[in-house]
């Protein structure tokens, strides 16, 4: 089959890739609600002309048709870290169906004394769920590639990619080397990254336990006081006195988080304990001195209106 044959068929399936494309977004995203924490990036792409041209001139590979193009429609999924792969994994192995004998030329193997850094790609059929939405020709028959990452996997595979395969001349034994040992770093520092978050993972799932059991040696930090704020009565009580008299609403920012335990501190709190303590003894106190201060935040606010001769008058009076 000529090449000109190839850009002919690819042409005339041009909106049906599309279609294509926004239908298996709209799928994909809906079987990985629930595990948004975990995922950096979703992208679904069709080929373009250049790049369909670019593989058909590859030497290394002869296609017959362009169906063995199983390329022509790809998506990639980015988690953050290597942990997160399996979860993901497991999806795609419950709604896919894997071409088995192409995707073993996706596997990348390396000896035991290379380094790599591998990343997953399968070779897989259209779900049943989404035919119906498609206007593809041939649907029944249709393969496209899937490939899942770890955000640090893909810094690789698109950096190497760049030094290395797009150099017109290659590069020499020792710079390759030096690629190499990168890979050996990333995995490293990808696998490090995983053990972290499963130990955050515990250690979160310990202040909950700890905070429901009014545990008083939790320490003040950015993890204990969030789970803090958004369970205890105390607190709660709290905002809804603050709120009863402005009408308004008590959000939690980010900012506020990673300054608070400083703060507290600073005022001679150390422990959860301490302060759900000074929180009920101090109720009173802390509600006047919050609705204070947004009462002038909305003067603030107001004045921020204003004219600068306006402000001026207001400051002196």
């Amino acid at each position: 089959m000529h090449i000109t044959e190839f850009l002919k068929e690819y042409d005339a399936l041009g909106e049906h890739l599309e279609n294509l494309k926004s239908v298996l977004a709209d799928f994909i995203n809906s079987k990985l609600t629930g595990h948004e924490k975990k995922i950096h990036m979703l992208k679904i792409r069709v080929k373009t002309r250049e790049g369909l041209i670019d593989k058909l001139l590859n030497k290394g590979q002869v296609y017959k048709s362009l169906s063995d193009v199983h390329d022509l429609v790809g998506a990639r999924v980015i988690t953050y870290y290597e942990s997160h792969l399996k979860d993901i994994e497991d999806i795609f192995r419950n709604y896919f169906s894997i071409d088995k004998e192409q995707s073993m030329n996706k596997i990348q193997r390396l000896n035991p004394d290379q380094f790599g850094y591998l990343s997953w790609h399968r070779v897989v059929f259209l779900p049943e769920e989404i035919k119906p939405k498609l206007t593809l020709p041939g649907k029944d028959h249709f393969r496209f590639e899937i490939q899942l990452r770890t955000l640090l996997q893909h810094s690789w595979a698109h950096n190497s990619h760049a030094l290395d395969y797009d150099n017109p001349v290659g590069l020499p034994a020792p710079l390759k080397r030096r690629l190499h040992r990168v890979a050996a770093l990333l995995e490293t520092a990808d696998r490090e990254f995983s053990e972290v978050a499963k130990e955050i993972e515990t250690y979160v799932t310990e202040i909950l336990g700890n905070i429901e059991n009014s545990d008083a040696e939790i320490p003040l930090n950015t993890i204990s006081l969030e789970y803090f704020i958004s369970r205890s009565p105390a607190v709660k009580e709290t905002d809804t006195a603050i709120t009863a008299s402005t009408m308004g609403e008590v959000k939690l920012s980010h900012g506020f988080i990673e300054l608070l335990p400083f703060n507290l501190k600073w005022a001679g709190l150390n422990s959860i304990a301490e302060l759900g303590q000074y929180l009920q003894n101090n109720r009173a106190e802390v509600t006047r001195f919050a609705q204070m201060r947004l009462k002038n935040d909305e003067i603030m606010l107001f004045q921020g209106m204003l004219p600068a001769e306006c402000r001026s008058f207001m400051q002196v009076y």
